[in-house]
């Protein structure tokens, strides 16, 4: 298999593994019967994650750790980013509570 290849492995591994990650923030932060729904989504992008990490396993190749930045990593970064200080100091405080 080409360095390409094993790069585009590793990317579609390293997109289910933000999806998960995404996911599963956004899972707590839901209630009601959409937590059902968004906790199976999470569970979904695990088991892809896992299916992708697998099969470079049964290559004997090792995943690239550093792939370009996936959709599910930017929409995870920017999950429930306050938007101003007020917001964040606001949120903060009410977990503390």
């Amino acid at each position: 298999m080409s360095e390409n290849e094993r790069w585009l492995l590793s990317y579609y591994r390293a997109s289910e593994i933000n999806g998960a990650l995404f996911f599963g923030r956004v899972a707590r932060t839901v209630r009601g019967p959409l937590l059902v729904d968004v906790t199976h989504h999470f569970t979904d992008e695990a088991n892809h994650a896992n299916y992708w990490t697998k099969c470079l396993d049964d290559m004997d190749l090792t995943p690239v750790l550093r792939t370009a930045p996936t959709r599910t990593s930017i929409w995870r970064r920017s999950a429930c980013r306050p938007t101003s200080w007020r917001s964040w100091r606001s949120r903060r405080s009410s977990r503390s509570g």
